[in-house]
């Protein structure tokens, strides 16, 4: 296996994986959820605007773990898109 620069950011991205493959609709949400997994899947890596492929040898191995991880934030992506800019909550006092 190539050697990665950044394994724990590598940790992140494969946890942030397992949490899409495992989610249930309607089932209480362990921690990480959805969340995490956007925050890791998107917000640490700007996949939104830079492809996976330029992340190889830092987070990724090779280009088909790049290719592959294009294919699964994609749809990720397009409900992201569909939702909008998120507000932040508002503190209620």
């Amino acid at each position: 296996m190539a050697t990665i620069a950044w394994p724990d950011r590598r940790a992140d991205i494969i946890a942030g994986l397992a949490v899409l493959v495992t989610l249930r609709a309607h089932s209480l949400m362990p921690w990480p959820g959805l969340t995490e997994a956007v925050h890791w899947l998107v917000d640490d890596t700007h996949w939104d605007q830079l492809p996976p492929l330029r992340d190889i040898g830092t987070i990724l191995a090779s280009a088909s773990e790049a290719d592959a991880t294009t294919e699964t934030i994609q749809p990720l992506l397009a409900i992201l898109d569909e939702l909008g800019p998120a507000e932040p909550d508002v503190a209620r006092g």
